[in-house]
């Protein structure tokens, strides 16, 4: 008997490892969620939301043609720095809405990694910061972020199409949609005054290696903030989950022990918040093999996750985009060594 558990179980391993590689489908039944607490309901609908909005937020950051982190940041049509100021555009929009109180901050830095080709690279993260108005939470920041920079097929190429519509146009989207949502006092007909410093973010450099989540975690260290949640938000743009429901997944690292940390029960409280309905907590940092700019939050022991679309089609992102045969294709990324 032990002889042929010795031989089934290298197989057993195997099958196991190529099962988990693939996204988990929904389960075949919805889960009844929590109630919403008192204090949140009601603050916000989801018709107050504009889908107007994030697509043309997504169109114009796609019409950059790429936004590679090492393409031109002095071309203001294409490539990073078109992306950029389009961003700092909208957040200046904001700001001169609520009266200047959002500031708005590109942080200029530089950074080396191995696809930076081991050279420093000049990178950019722009912030709309909304001061907090309690002076004991003034100096805790709730960040919302998206990476604006994209990718095609070959990761070093920053002369390839990229329109990274998905990857991650979309999550920089949300990050200034929350911008709109909580700053512009007439979003919702309300003026809301918040204890904590609101940071809405959209780095660079994550395709790089996470490099513009570091200068973020880095930033908000030097300049005196110290975290209190990051919500990542990353491919959020697409769903390929036949049928419903139609739930983001929210991924929290479980810690040292595998089940509690800071990240843990921010991901509890995000699911008693806005219910079972509309997110689905994977309790793992992200997804295998791969990582967002939440990571290096959680690395440093602070609440942060991520938030991704329902059903990731890996073969969608990453893609240099073109006609084959009157079709479009897909292509399996190529990485150069």
């Amino acid at each position: 008997m032990k002889s042929h558990i010795m031989k089934i179980a290298p197989a057993l391993f195997i099958l196991a490892a190529f099962a988990y590689s693939q996204d988990p489908i929904e389960p075949p039944s919805a889960l009844a969620g929590p109630e919403l607490p008192k204090g949140f309901a009601g603050t916000f609908l989801r018709t107050d939301r504009s889908e107007k909005f994030i697509r043309e937020t997504i169109e114009k950051l796609v019409a950059c043609g790429t936004r590679h982190s090492l393409s031109p940041w002095t071309d203001p049509r294409r490539g990073i720095g078109c992306g950029r100021d389009r961003i700092v555009e909208f957040l200046n929009g904001v700001s001169k809405a609520d009266a200047g109180q959002m500031q708005v901050v590109v942080d200029k830095f530089e950074a080396t990694a191995p696809r930076t080709n081991n050279q420093p690279a000049p990178l950019e993260n722009v912030y709309g910061i909304l001061p907090g108005s309690d002076p004991a939470l003034s100096k805790t920041a709730i960040v919302v972020s998206g990476h604006f920079d994209s990718m095609p097929s070959d990761i070093m190429d920053p002369h390839a199409d990229a329109p990274g519509a998905d990857d991650d146009a979309s999550g920089t989207a949300v990050s200034l949609e929350c911008a709109r949502l909580l700053a512009i006092p007439d979003v919702v007909g309300a003026v809301f005054q918040y204890r904590a410093t609101l940071v809405f973010a959209a780095v660079s450099g994550e395709e790089q290696g996470l490099l513009g989540g570091t200068r973020l975690l880095e930033y908000l260290k030097q300049h005196g903030y110290k975290v209190g949640a990051m919500l990542d938000n990353d491919i959020v743009g697409a769903d390929f989950a036949p049928g419903g429901p139609h739930r983001v997944r929210v991924f929290s690292d479980g810690g040292a022990d595998g089940e509690d940390s800071p990240s843990r029960e921010l991901a509890r409280a995000i699911e008693d918040i806005d219910g079972r309905d509309y997110v689905r907590l994977i309790f793992r940092s992200d997804r295998l093999g791969r990582g967002g700019d939440h990571l290096p939050f959680v690395k440093a022991g602070l609440a942060a996750v991520r938030f991704t679309e329902p059903l990731e089609d890996y073969h969608h992102d990453h893609q240099t985009p073109r006609v084959e045969n009157g079709s479009w294709r897909s292509l399996p990324p190529r990485r150069k060594t």
